[in-house]
């Protein structure tokens, strides 16, 4: 694990062997409308459905990480935009992009929406959000 080139992040040296222990994994995926069916039996919230403070996002932000802009902190997620042309792979912002409004039923961000989606995997969910469920 890490990088033993220039192109890692000051966290990732040096290169050093893992062992990752056994995991369970669940038999399929859960499906948009196994999700749905959950958040109307229980009226749960997901992450990407809720704003989020100054404060939470610098807690958990490395030391010394400028303010976000106050855009940052409204309910959303991070989406896959596929760039149109070679972009180095240590940025990450390079591939994904922080959307208001998106989440599990929007999973694109506003204007999109899960139908015809019932039976694939619901995305936009965080580890709180699959431990919920």
């Amino acid at each position: 694990m890490g990088a033993d080139d220039s192109t890692g992040m000051p966290d990732e040296y040096p290169k050093h062997t893992v062992k990752v222990d056994s995991f369970w994994m669940d038999e399929h995926e859960v499906t948009n409308r196994e999700f749905a069916a959950f958040v109307a039996a229980t009226g749960y919230v997901t992450t990407a459905e809720k704003p989020i403070t100054k404060e939470e996002l610098m807690a958990n932000m490395p030391p010394g990480s400028p303010e976000p802009d106050s855009s940052m902190l409204a309910a959303g997620a991070l989406v896959f935009t596929p760039p149109d042309h070679a972009v180095p792979f240590n940025d990450v912002s390079q591939w994904w992009s922080f959307v208001p409004g998106a989440s599990w039923k929007h999973p694109e961000g506003p204007g999109s929406d899960l139908t015809n989606r019932d039976d694939q995997p619901v995305t936009q969910v965080s580890w709180l959000d699959a431990v919920a469920f």
